[in-house]
C-alpha cells in the first residue's frame, strides 16, 4: 500500500503541526470519540487549567531568584531550596504547561523564558537559613523541556497517523471506513489510540486505568 501523502507531507516538513492536527481531528470524528477529539482540540488551542493534562506537559522547573546579600544585588541566579520539605519543594517545582502547542513552538523559537512567579509571601520561606534577602523569585523550565514537549506531540500525531493507515488504509481523503471493522476491533484501536496520545494510560469504564501499555504501529 502506498503511503499517505498527508504522511509523507508531514515528515518531509511540507505540513506544519497544526495542519497535521486538524487533519488528525477530522479522522477521529469518525471514530466517535470525544477523548480523543478533546486532545486533538486542546493541542491545537490550549488546556484549561481543570482540563485532564498530559504526562508530558507536567514538568519540573528551577528556583530563580534576584536578591540582595549584604551590599551585593545578584540578579536571576538559581535559588536553593534543599531547606524546604519534600512536599514544599515538590509543589514549588511542578510546572504545568496549558499554552498551544504552536504557542510553545513561537516560545521556543523566540526563546522565550516559560515558567510561573513565586508570589512574594513565599520568600521569607524561601530565603529562610540564609543570608539572602529575596526582591524576585520565579519557577522557570528550561526550553529544551518545551521542546521535548513539541517532539512528543509530533511523535503521536505520525504514530496515530500510521496506526490509522494500517488499520483503515489510505488517509488522504481525510476519511476512514470503520464499517470493515468489528465493535470490539474499533474499541481496541481507540484503546491504542488513547494510549499513545496520554502517555500510556487510558480510562476505561469505572475510571479504573491501564497503565504501562505501548501503542505498537506494526503489529
Amino acid at each position: 500500500m502506498a503511503r499517505s501523502k498527508l504522511i509523507k507531507d508531514f515528515i518531509s516538513s511540507n505540513m506544519d503541526i497544526d495542519t497535521a492536527l486538524q487533519n488528525l481531528m477530522v479522522i477521529l470524528y469518525c471514530l466517535d470519540n470525544e477523548r480523543l477529539v478533546n486532545w486533538v482540540s486542546k493541542e491545537l488551542s490550549g488546556y484549561d487549567t481543570d482540563d485532564e493534562l498530559p504526562e508530558y506537559r507536567k514538568l519540573q522547573g528551577i528556583v530563580r531568584a534576584s536578591f540582595i546579600v549584604g551590599y551585593v544585588e545578584y540578579s536571576k541566579r538559581q535559588f536553593g531550596i534543599a531547606h524546604l520539605d519534600e512536599q514544599m519543594q515538590e509543589n514549588l517545582l511542578n510546572t504545568h504547561i496549558y499554552s498551544s502547542i504552536s504557542t510553545l513552538i513561537e516560545m521556543k523559537d523566540k526563546e522565550v523564558c516559560i515558567g510561573k512567579p513565586i508570589p512574594p509571601e513565599f520568600y521569607g520561606i524561601l530565603q529562610e537559613s540564609t543570608n539572602a534577602h529575596i526582591t524576585n523569585a520565579s519557577v522557570d523550565v528550561d526550553l529544551g523541556m518545551v521542546n521535548d514537549i513539541i517532539s512528543k506531540v509530533k511523535t503521536k500525531i505520525l504514530e496515530t497517523l500510521l496506526f490509522l493507515e494500517k488499520e483503515f488504509g489510505n488517509l488522504d481523503d481525510l476519511d476512514i471506513d470503520i464499517s470493515i471493522k468489528t465493535e470490539e476491533e474499533l474499541k481496541n484501536i481507540v484503546q491504542k489510540i488513547q494510549v499513545n496520545l496520554y502517555d500510556n494510560s487510558i480510562t476505561i469504564g469505572d475510571n479504573n486505568k491501564i497503565k504501562s501499555s505501548n501503542m505498537i504501529t506494526n503489529k
